[in-house]
């Protein structure tokens, strides 16, 4: 009986604790694969910084097509990347402003690495994942 209401409270805590969250609706969504050597070259923590580290990353990786263009006062592009063939990226802001990424992967091993990149909102956004982001001084396209 005792561990059958402590594992109420826990689902109870869990519960609250995501419905304090409101899910970012990604506005564009860029999936595919690069080597592993390109996905080094990723921009650290998780996000784009700016429209100079986005064309930056859309020239190391080799993507396809004219570089997407990104309002950077109203958004966040956000990056994830997996060794496994698939996977999946959602977002969140809480009500203190905290951007969370939720990412979902297969467990597989492939010879190189997968990518996807979201763009959001960035209304209401304070941090990202706890910490403050880093974002470019200008907002200028390349």
């Amino acid at each position: 009986m005792r561990v059958a209401m402590i594992a109420v409270l826990v689902l109870s805590v869990v519960a609250g604790a995501r419905a304090a969250e409101t899910p970012l609706v990604a506005s564009k969504e860029y999936k595919g694969r690069v080597s592993n050597e390109q996905a080094k070259l990723a921009p650290p923590g998780g996000y784009v910084s700016g429209p100079k580290a986005w064309a930056k990353l859309w020239k190391d990786w080799k993507m396809e097509g004219k570089l997407p263009v990104i309002d950077w006062k109203k958004e966040i592009v956000l990056l994830a990347m997996s060794g496994g063939s698939g996977m999946g990226l959602t977002a969140s802001v809480t009500e203190a402003g905290d951007l969370k990424m939720s990412i979902i992967a297969t467990a597989d091993i492939t010879p190189d690495t997968g990518y996807r990149i979201i763009v959001v909102p960035s209304k209401g956004v304070k941090t990202i994942g706890g910490k403050a982001p880093k974002f470019e001084k200008k907002d200028e396209e390349p």
